[in-house]
C-alpha cells in the first residue's frame, strides 16, 4: 500500500474526533488515577476513545509536544510530527497491527517536539477492541530515548573500535580461566590465536599447555597468576621461549570469576626480541663507551660556554687538575687555553649551535701549573637549551715533541751531508795549498823574505783546516780520537785558558767532582764544547754583576726523561755524565732558541761561525744530547749529556814510531791532482821515490805489473769508480804485505770503521802538512 493510502485510511478510522483538556478536575476518579500513573512513568501519555470520539493526554505529552485542545484531535496532527522519513514506515506499521487484530504496537521513529527538534521515541499503542474485533480505544505512550539511542551508537562505535584493535594488534590478548596445571581460553584475539595454533572460532575452551607452552614457561604462568590473585595487583614478566628463539613480555591481571566459579585472568603477551636486543645493543654501547670514557687514550669533556661540568681522568691529568677542582666549578675554557687560542672558544661554540659539531681542530691548553700542552679537539652538541657540549681531546704534545725531533734530525743530518762534503772538498783544496806553501818553505834559504809569507799561507791555511774541521764536527764526521776522558780533570784544565777571555765582572763558579765516571770522548772535541758553551754564556751577560754556574755530574735517565725535547742528539735510558752552564744573561725568546744550533746564526751583529752549531754537532757524534732552556731577561741553561763508560779513566800512550826510509816507492793513490802533486813534491824532496795513480783501478794496474817496486801505498778513501774500500783487497791480492796508509776528510774512528777486518798501517788526515805528510809515512814504514 502506497503511503498516500495508508495515511488516508487513518483518517478515516479516527474522523470525527474532538479534543478533551488534561484539567484533574474534569477527570473521573479512575482517569485520574490513570493520569497520576501516567505522570510517574515520565512517558507522554496520549489516549484515544473511538466510541466517545474523544483524545485524551497527560501534561507530560502536552509539554513535550505542546497540543491541546480540540486541534489535538486531527489525526494529521501525528503525522505532521512524524519525520518525513519515517512517517510511512510508522504509519504503515499502526494501520498493520490495526487491521490484523493486535493488541499490542511498538514503533520507533523521531517525532517533532514543540521546539521544532526531533526526538527518537519508542511509541508504544495498545489497542482496545470491539466484540467484533474492531478498534475501540488506543492508548499510547511515548518514551524518549534521543539520549539511549545516541549513547548506544557511541557504545557501539567504541565496541567497534576495541573489537578492531583487539583482532589487530600484534600483541597477544585475552581472557582465561585458571586451572590447577594450566590456563582454559575463555577468549583469544587474532594473535594469540596464532600463537596457540588455533582457529579463531576454536579458541575458546583450548589449552595453553595442550597447544605446545613449554612446561617451564607454563610453571612461570601459573606462579605469576597466583601473585596477581593474591595482591589483586597487574603483574608483568618477560621470559625466553628456547621453542621459537624469542623474547616475551607479559602483563597478567586478575578478574572477576566467571560461571565455572574458576579464578579468572586477563592478559597481553608481546614479542620484545627486538626491544631486547636494542636493550643489549645499547648496554654493549654504553659500555664500549664507558671504556673508552674511561681508558687512558683520550680525554672526554662536558662543558657548557664558560665552564666544564664532566672530564674523565685522562683530560683531568692531561691539564693537571684534580676531580675535586672540577666538582667545585673551578675549571673555565677560558683559563684553562692559551691565549692566542682563546679566539677559537666563541667561534667554536657558534659552530657547534649552527651545524651540530666542530673541529677537529689543533689549539694548546695551560695546565695548572702554567706549562702547555698540544691538542687535538673536536666537538658535538649535546642539547641547546641550556646549551651543554661534548668534546673528545688527544694530548699532541708527545707527537709534536717528536716531530719537531725528526725535523731537527733531519735538518742536522741534510745540512751536515752538506758541511760534510764541502769539508771534504775544501780539506782536498787545502792539501795543496798547506802542502806547496810548506814545500816551497822547505826549498827557500832560511833568511829568504819570502819564508815568512809562506809562513802565513800555512797559518791562514791551517785556520781555514779548523774550520773545515768544524763543518765535520756539525755533520757528526769529524776526527774523533777516543778515549777514556774526566771531563772535571779536563774542564778544569782548559777552564785556566778560557777565564781570561771572560769579563773580570763575571763571577765563574765551577763545581767539578773527582770522581766522574769515563766518558768514551775525544779530547779536542770536548774542549771545543767547554769552551763555546762558556764563552756563548760570557757573551749573553751585560753589565756587572754576571754570574756562570758551570757544574758537571752524574745522573740516571729514565724512560719518562728520555722524552724530554732534546734539542740536538737523543738519549736512551741509562747513566750519563753531565756538563751543565748556566748564566743570568739576556736569555732567549722561542724564535731564537729554535736557530741557535743553526749553522753560522748569532744575535750578535755579524755571523760568529759554527760555534754551538759545532758543539751540537760533537754531542750526535759522541752519541749524546744537548738541551737548552731561557727566558727572555732570565738568562739560560745548556744541559749537555755524554754516555758513561763502564772502562776506568786512564791516560793513552801515545805511539811514536821511529822514523826510516826504506828502499822503495810510494805509490799516491787519490783522484785530486792537487793531493798528488803536494805528495809527489813532498816525498821526491824528503828522498822518496813516488808514483801515482788518479784512481783505484789504475792503482791495481800498476802494482800487479810490478809489485816489488812499492814499499808502501797512500790510498784515498773517497774515490770516484772505486773506493778505498773497494780498491785494498785487490791490492791486498797482489801484494799483500805491502804497507797501506788511508788518507780521508772525515774523522779517524769513522773511516777506520770502515776498513774493520782489512789490514791498514795507519790515517793521515785531510788537509795534512808536508811535515805530517813524512813523518806518518815514516811511522808506517817503520812499523812494517
Amino acid at each position: 500500500m502506497s503511503p498516500s493510502l495508508q495515511f488516508d485510511s487513518y483518517r478515516r478510522r479516527f474522523s470525527g474526533l474532538h479534543g478533551s483538556e488534561s484539567r484533574l478536575s474534569e477527570l473521573s476518579e479512575a482517569e485520574e488515577r490513570l493520569a497520576l500513573m501516567a505522570a510517574a512513568t515520565g512517558d507522554a501519555v496520549w489516549d484515544y476513545d473511538l466510541d466517545t470520539h474523544t483524545v485524551w493526554w497527560n501534561e507530560v505529552h502536552e509539554k513535550l509536544y505542546g497540543r491541546n485542545g480540540s486541534a489535538a484531535a486531527s489525526p494529521d496532527w501525528w503525522i505532521e510530527r512524524i519525520h518525513p522519513e519515517d512517517q510511512a514506515a510508522a504509519v504503515g506499521a499502526l494501520e498493520v497491527a490495526l487491521a490484523s487484530g493486535a493488541d499490542l504496537w511498538q514503533g520507533e521513529y523521531r517525532f517533532r517536539d514543540q521546539n521544532g527538534s526531533y526526538l527518537m521515541i519508542r511509541d508504544r499503542t495498545r489497542i482496545s477492541r470491539r466484540d467484533d474485533g474492531s478498534p475501540r480505544r488506543l492508548t499510547s505512550a511515548k518514551t524518549d530515548i534521543t539520549e539511549q539511542r545516541h549513547m548506544e551508537a557511541q557504545l557501539r562505535d567504541t565496541t567497534s573500535i576495541l573489537q578492531s584493535f583487539y583482532e589487530s594488534v600484534p600483541t597477544c590478548m585475552g581472557l582465561a580461566e585458571v586451572l590447577d596445571n594450566d590456563f582454559e581460553v575463555i577468549h583469544a584475539n587474532r594473535a594469540s590465536c596464532a600463537i596457540l595454533k588455533v582457529r579463531p572460532e576454536e579458541a575458546r575452551g583450548s589449552r595453553f599447555g595442550v597447544c605446545g607452552m613449554p612446561a617451564d614457561i607454563l610453571k612461570e604462568w601459573l606462579a605469576r597468576a597466583r601473585e596477581t590473585q593474591a595482591t589483586g595487583l597487574p603483574v608483568r614478566f618477560e621470559y625466553f621461549s628456547s621453542l621459537s628463539q624469542r623474547w616475551f613480555g607479559v602483563s597478567i591481571g586478575a578478574v572477576a570469576p566467571g560461571e565455572s566459579g574458576r579464578p579468572r585472568l586477563i592478559f597481553s603477551a608481546e614479542d620484545v626480541t627486538a626491544y631486547k636486543r636494542t636493550q643489549e645493543e645499547r648496554r654493549d654501547a654504553e659500555e664500549r663507551f664507558r671504556r673508552l670514557y674511561e681508558s687512558n687514550i683520550i680525554g672526554i669533556v662536558t662543558g657548557d660556554e664558560e665552564y666544564l661540568l664532566d672530564a674523565n681522568d685522562v683530560f683531568l691529568q692531561m691539564v693537571g687538575y684534580t676531580r675535586a677542582d672540577l666538582d667545585n666549578g673551578k675549571i673555565r675554557w677560558w683559563d684553562l687555553t692559551a691565549p692566542e687560542y682563546r679566539h677559537l672558544g666563541p667561534q667554536t661554540v657558534a659552530d657547534v649551535k649552527r651545524t651540530g659539531s666542530a673541529g677537529p681542530f689543533e689549539k694548546e691548553y695551560l695546565r695548572k701549573d702554567g706549562s702547555r700542552i698540544s691538542a687535538l679537539l673536536g666537538s658535538i652538541r649535546l642539547q641547546d637549551e641550556p646549551y651543554r657540549d661534548f668534546s673528545f681531546v688527544l694530548d699532541l704534545t708527545e707527537r709534536k715533541r717528536l716531530e719537531r725531533r725528526v725535523l731537527d734530525a733531519q735538518k742536522f743530518e741534510s745540512v751536515g751531508v752538506l758541511a760534510g762534503g764541502i769539508a771534504h772538498d775544501f780539506n782536498n783544496i787545502l792539501v795543496g795549498v798547506i802542502g806547496h806553501a810548506s814545500l816551497a818553505q822547505d826549498l827557500l834559504p832560511p833568511v829568504h823574505p819570502a819564508r815568512d809569507l809562506l809562513a802565513q799561507v800555512v797559518k791562514n791555511g791551517e785556520q781555514a783546516a779548523h774550520l773545515t774541521r768544524q763543518m765535520l764536527a756539525y755533520s757528526g764526521k769529524g776526527r774523533f780520537l777516543l778515549e777514556p776522558l774526566n771531563l772535571s780533570t779536563l774542564f778544569d784544565e782548559i777552564s785556566i785558558l778560557v777565564k781570561p777571555a771572560i769579563d773580570k765582572d763575571i763571577e765563574l763558579e765551577m763545581i767539578l767532582p773527582d770522581d766522574l765516571p769515563a766518558v768514551e770522548a775525544d779530547r779536542g772535541q770536548m774542549r771545543q764544547v767547554f769552551t763555546n758553551l762558556v764563552l756563548n754564556a760570557a757573551e749573553s751577560i751585560v753589565g756587572k754583576g754576571g754570574r756562570i754556574h758551570v757544574e758537571t755530574g752524574v745522573c740516571e735517565i729514565d724512560s719518562r726523561q728520555q722524552q724530554t725535547d732534546w734539542v740536538a742528539g737523543e738519549v736512551q735510558p741509562g747513566k750519563y755524565v753531565f756538563l751543565e752552564v748556566v748564566d743570568n744573561g739576556c736569555g732567549l725568546d722561542e724564535a731564537t732558541r729554535s736557530r741557535i744550533f743553526d749553522p753560522f746564526f748569532t744575535t750578535k751583529f755579524v755571523g760568529r761561525g759554527l760555534g754551538l752549531a759545532a758543539v751540537a754537532g760533537i754531542v750526535r757524534g759522541h752519541k749524546g744530547a744537548i738541551t737548552v732552556s731561557s727566558e727572555l731577561g732570565k738568562g739560560s741553561r745548556f744541559l749537555t749529556l755524554f754516555p758513561a763508560s763502564s772502562d776506568p779513566a786512564c791516560a793513552r800512550a801515545a805511539h811514536v814510531a821511529a822514523s826510516q826510509r826504506p828502499a822503495g816507492t810510494v805509490l799516491v793513490v787519490d783522484d785530486e791532482a792537487v793531493v798528488r802533486q803536494m805528495a809527489r813534491a813532498a816525498l821526491e824532496r824528503h828522498g822518496y821515490a813516488v808514483a801515482v795513480a788518479d784512481s783505484g783501478l789504475h792503482a791495481i794496474e800498476l802494482l800487479q805489473q810490478n809489485p816489488a817496486r812499492y814499499s808502501l801505498i797512500l790510498l784515498d778513501l773517497s774515490m770516484p769508480g772505486m773506493t778505498g774500500v773497494q780498491t785494498l783487497p785487490a791490492l791486498r791480492r797482489a801484494r799483500p804485505e805491502i804497507p797501506v796508509l788511508i788518507t780521508s776528510g772525515y774523522s779517524e774512528a769513522q773511516t777506520l770503521s770502515l776498513f774493520a777486518g782489512q789490514n791498514v798501517s795507519g790515517f793521515l788526515q785531510k788537509p795534512f802538512t808536508s811535515q805530517v805528510l813524512i813523518t806518518k809515512i815514516g811511522d808506517a814504514l817503520g812499523s812494517a
